[in-house]
């Protein structure tokens, strides 16, 4: 996945003295366009592991992004650093993706300028790839409008019927890719390729164009920003509809457990821990659960097994963090979160705004969009007996509207 340019186009299509940050880090309905892209990839049936190429420098910010989603997608998205031209950030990263361990022999590479690929796109990708491994297989569309040609001798008109306007992800068996980089260098014919499939194209290869998709339009200036905004998030023709889900957690508390106890992504002030796996938060467990509810997606434990030691003294941020992409993934969109922790102790009050700040942040949501709630049993149960800590969450999300039965 190539993200390691610098967006001059981008930058110079800004009304002058704006600034925004790199295109791969602008933002689309609350999310980087490297966000999407990743997202995007990951949950594809298709794809095994993800090199993302960089620029070699990252602003303090940028990298927080980056070190956030490698976080999200552990064992599935790794990094490296990009070159000077295309085919050098092209080589860097199928470089730095074969020393890895058990990677595909087949190949895509992907710009992430183009941020909504789907799972069906990849599919067909790879399907044609699979028949004729040999070849390149890339997006393409048709040429909708009529096309000049200007020299001195004046205009003439082309035959649009002949011309494609290729897209990415391109895809090649990635042996296949190697011979053709390493006959093109003999050559002395690596320079100026402007996509992936122009190499195979230089070394006799055969390439297969398949349709395209609206979708996979890149993203160069401002304005294109703008208008896939408008086409692919809030599409004026969608329907909507809103679901909730809910969750629950609860834990023990166990003196011998010298950690600390965690709330919500906060921590409390308790005289011991609780009995659990990982850090034990049952605030951010249980807001887990109502999003994968609102989504259909499983449930905390099947995503994160407690037999995985992975997921031994994690923090429960990573938990949430992750779910609340797998929702973005679906277009679902978190409206409201709301937790209520059960508890004879420690006091919830003290820390209230700080878990609600802390929540909002991990899910990339407005504050208000976050309610944290305390209450105690009375005296009675578990809790009442001060043997644990319980929470309840509710999530309302938006996503587009599933057909009726």
């Amino acid at each position: 996945m190539l993200a390691a340019g610098s967006g001059l186009r981008f930058q110079r299509s800004l009304p002058s003295g704006q600034v925004m940050p790199k295109k791969q880090f602008a933002s689309i309905s609350g999310r980087s366009l490297i966000a999407h892209c990743v997202g995007n990839l990951a949950s594809s049936s298709t794809i095994n592991k993800i090199m993302l190429v960089l620029p070699p420098v990252l602003e303090q910010d940028e990298q927080a992004e980056i070190d956030r989603l490698v976080l999200c997608y552990p064992d599935r998205l790794f990094t490296t650093t990009g070159g000077d031209e295309r085919p050098d950030s092209v080589i860097n990263g199928l470089d730095a993706l074969e020393k890895l361990e058990a990677i595909s022999p087949y190949l895509a590479i992907h710009d992430c300028a183009r941020p909504f690929v789907t799972d069906d796109i990849l599919q067909r990708l790879f399907g044609a790839l699979t028949s004729h491994p040999d070849s390149g297989v890339l997006p393409a569309l048709e040429i909708a409008d009529t096309i000049k040609k200007q020299d001195e001798g004046g205009i003439t008109t082309i035959d649009r019927r002949k011309l494609l306007r290729a897209q990415t992800p391109q895809c090649f068996h990635r042996h296949e890719y190697r011979k053709a980089i390493a006959e093109a260098q003999q050559a002395g014919n690596l320079e100026s390729l402007t996509d992936d499939c122009s190499l195979f194209e230089r070394t006799g290869r055969q390439v297969i164009p398949l349709e395209g998709a609206k979708r996979l339009e890149k993203i160069t200036t401002a304005d294109d920003l703008t208008a896939l905004y408008q086409q692919i998030i809030h599409q004026e023709t969608m329907m909507w509809e809103y679901v909730t889900g809910t969750g629950y957690d609860v834990h023990k508390f166990d003196p011998d457990v010298k950690r600390p106890l965690i709330i919500c992504g906060i921590e409390t002030d308790h005289d011991c821990g609780v009995a659990a796996h990982s850090d034990g938060d049952v605030g951010l467990h249980a807001l887990c659960d109502a999003i994968c509810g609102a989504i259909s997606d499983g449930d905390i434990g099947s995503h994160f097994p407690p037999s995985d030691a992975r997921w031994k003294g994690k923090s429960s941020d990573h938990f949430l963090r992750y779910i609340s992409d797998r929702a973005r993934t679906v277009s679902a969109e978190l409206i409201q979160l709301d937790v209520t922790i059960i508890c004879e102790r420690p006091k919830i009050g003290p820390y209230r705004e700080q878990m609600r700040s802390r929540i909002a942040d991990i899910c990339g949501v407005d504050i208000r969009r976050v309610s944290v709630k305390a209450t105690t049993s009375e005296q009675l149960g578990f809790t009442g007996r001060k043997e644990g800590i319980a929470a309840m969450a509710s999530v309302s999300v938006r996503r587009p509207a599933l057909p009726n039965p």
